[in-house]
């Protein structure tokens, strides 16, 4: 997950220590439900309830090392070069190379 800094100026990686989906006793606090506790850089944060969706964010989805638009600017590149590749009678669906006439 990426976490908001206390500042609110930056958004950090963050990984996802516990969630409380009812209320608990830990670490010798009382915990609502819904809290989540994660780590970052920083520190250890917890996040209430309320201000999960201020926040806490979803990492973007990647593919590899490669996030999604460069993944696409990747494939958009790949698609072209491989139909440049192409022979020209492969470029136009229907029609073969040396066909006989009758």
């Amino acid at each position: 997950v990426l976490v908001l800094t206390d500042d609110g100026l930056a958004w950090m990686d963050a990984y996802v220590m516990a969630v409380y989906p009812t209320d608990a006793e830990a670490e010798g606090y009382s915990i609502p439900g819904g809290t989540v506790k994660v780590s970052y850089e920083l520190g250890i944060k917890w996040v209430m309830p309320e201000s999960i969706n201020t926040t806490l964010r979803k990492k973007p989805v990647c593919f590899g090392n490669l996030m999604p638009q460069v993944r696409q600017v990747y494939h958009n590149f790949a698609h072209r070069m491989a139909f440049a590749a192409t022979p020209a009678w492969r470029a136009f669906p229907g029609h073969l190379p040396y066909a006989a006439t009758a």
